[in-house]
């Protein structure tokens, strides 16, 4: 391997040794301010702070306005189980009635939207909340959406709460 001889590059400052990097103070004195003059920039300064946290509150309960403005104008989603203006889970159809349909239009037992998927690639498992949590079902292994689960609505009214819900436990 060959050695090469030390060159001196273009730029004069790389050459230079250390000590001569160091950077110099401003010539310029710093400018004098009275107490008085010191306390009023003080007080602007806060002026101005308090001025720009109160435009941020009021920019956000502006945006929050609007927002509730424009969902209380917007009538619910369609049911995607029996088609009428009110959300898939708050579906007052009997439990029997509401399978039926979900198996003819092909919504996701786990979801309730039809979104052309199937319960084991349904986005709805990485997100728990609305799924069943009693542990007969987990237990089981059937996972589907807490408002179709089969021991919630009793089957006959001759049955107890107890044995029509059969809610004993919940997961926690």
């Amino acid at each position: 391997m060959h050695c090469l001889p030390k060159q001196k590059t273009p730029y004069p400052a790389i050459n230079k040794p250390p000590h001569l990097f160091k950077s110099k103070r401003s010539k310029r004195p710093a400018p004098a301010f009275t107490a008085q003059e010191t306390e009023e920039m003080m007080q602007e300064a806060k002026r101005m702070a308090t001025t720009y946290q109160c435009k941020e509150l009021l920019d956000a309960a502006k945006h929050h306005q609007q927002k509730e403005k424009l969902l209380a104008s917007k009538p619910p989603p369609k049911c995607t189980i029996c088609q009428q203006q009110h959300y898939a889970s708050e579906c007052k159809l009997p439990l029997e009635e509401k399978m039926k349909l979900i198996k003819q239009r092909h919504i996701c037992h786990i979801c309730l939207t039809r979104d052309k998927h199937t319960p084991i690639n349904c986005k709805t498992l990485r997100f728990p909340q609305h799924l069943c949590s009693y542990k007969h079902c987990g237990k089981s292994y059937t996972f589907h959406h807490a408002t179709i689960c089969p021991f919630t609505a009793p089957t006959t009214t001759n049955m107890s709460p107890a044995e029509s819900t059969g809610h004993d436990e919940i997961l926690d």
